[in-house]
């Protein structure tokens, strides 16, 4: 014999009622205090995407950089996974031991790269890392694939160059302008214009529509709560009215 109990918080025969379990737990919900350590932090977000965007060129990089250049492993900060501010400060150090300084202080930052800039293991911190420093957008010959998908959820650009050579033009403390970045990006156009000092180069945006709204939002977070404030149940009371036939005209659609 299968013994089957109720679902809680129902009606059930005899006029009875099985209470539910969770009531009111909501409530007892925001009363809990969360005790992190020293090391446990929220990550950075990014901005929406302005209209204009305007960065200053913080490093120029070969081939072949690898996510284990944007943020190292290993015992020296295996600590700080959870602190990216922390882990920011060993970015790109095989470069330039003062990178994480001099992109902050030329914030909001540019990183120009050659081919398979990316490339290795699939770390989100090679993307949050650059991100606190103030990077938002990474121009390059060539994405590793998953680094790339890995900048659009934080929110930073990922363009390449139309032509290759174009990479020879860009110098540390250059500043470069991105214009109508946002409505370039809204129209689905996949090419973007970038100027700097009367040069002007051309660079692809090769999005897809869901890659695109993340980068226009700031990335997939602040994505994801604008439109779960979207779609929150109005207020009693607060409902437009139905428009009329909106499930169906109430005139003869016909003779």
């Amino acid at each position: 014999m299968v013994i089957t109990r109720p679902p809680q918080g129902v009606d059930v025969p005899g006029g009875r009622r099985c209470p539910d379990p969770c009531a009111g737990l909501e409530d007892e919900a925001d009363k809990i205090e969360i005790h992190r350590g020293p090391n446990i932090h929220e990550p950075p977000e990014a901005e929406e995407l302005p209209d204009e965007f305007k960065g200053t060129v913080t490093i120029v990089l070969p081939d072949d950089i690898s996510t284990g250049d944007l943020t190292p492993d290993g015992v020296e900060v295996m600590a700080f996974r959870s602190n990216v501010a922390e882990l920011a400060k060993y970015t790109l150090r095989r470069f330039d031991p003062e990178f994480p300084e001099k992109a902050q202080e030329m914030a909001p930052g540019i990183i120009v790269g050659g081919a398979n800039y990316g490339q290795g293991s699939s770390r989100e911190h090679a993307a949050l890392a650059p991100l606190y420093l103030g990077i938002r957008a990474v121009i390059t010959k060539g994405f590793a694939r998953i680094h790339r998908r890995n900048l659009v959820a934080q929110g930073i650009l990922p363009l390449l160059f139309k032509n290759e050579e174009d990479y020879d033009q860009f110098e540390q403390g250059q500043e470069w302008t991105l214009p109508d970045i946002r409505e370039r990006l809204n129209n689905g156009d996949t090419e973007v214009t970038a100027q700097s000092n009367g040069t002007e180069i051309t660079l692809l945006a090769q999005f897809s529509e869901r890659e695109r709204n993340m980068l226009i939002h700031g990335g997939f977070r602040r994505q994801l709560r604008e439109e779960q404030e979207e779609e929150k149940p109005s207020a009693p009371g607060t409902e437009a009215p139905e428009a009329p036939g909106e499930y169906g005209s109430d005139e003869e659609s016909g003779p």
